[in-house]
């Protein structure tokens, strides 16, 4: 939420594997959750992480 660049690590061995820019408006606040933006990009954050679960525990 506050972050403008979302920085996801390989499991192994500890690399970066994904760098996500954040680019919703400014100020933040509770309302932005509710915004399709928002959404969009908790998806592509969700999905980025979940590929790195997924490959460790290959």
């Amino acid at each position: 939420m506050l972050s403008d660049r979302i920085v996801v690590m390989a499991a192994h061995p500890g690399r970066i594997a994904q760098v996500i820019d954040v680019n919703l408006p400014r100020p933040r606040d509770e309302q932005s959750y509710a915004t399709e933006e928002f959404r969009e990009m908790e998806a592509v954050v969700r999905d980025a992480l979940r590929a790195q679960t997924e490959k460790a525990h290959v």
